[in-house]
């Protein structure tokens, strides 16, 4: 959701990227996709010790993904250098 007062672009490739990450967001505006949650998420906090739940959920979430991605990176990685390398004849 943008910013109050910023006009995002509708056309063009900021525009198509806008409506697939729309489509795909796990938990928009950091809040699990109901109305009474993105309310929640405006205001910051959910009234419990002044804690933004699903905040912290979507934090955890991400890094958790990242950790995921990354160790798949380095999986894909180490592979490639095991990879026998084939010996050429000069001679």
């Amino acid at each position: 959701m943008p910013e109050p007062g910023r006009a995002v672009p509708e056309k063009g490739v900021h525009g198509l990227l806008g409506a697939v990450q729309d489509r795909v967001a796990l938990m928009p505006d950091y809040a699990m996709s109901t109305t009474g949650d993105r309310e929640k998420a405006v205001s910051g906090t959910d009234g419990v010790n002044g804690v933004d739940h699903d905040a912290s959920l979507a934090g955890l979430l991400g890094g958790l993904i990242s950790l995921v991605f990354a160790g798949l990176i380095g999986i894909g990685v180490r592979r490639k250098n095991m990879q026998p390398v084939a010996e050429t004849d000069f001679s």
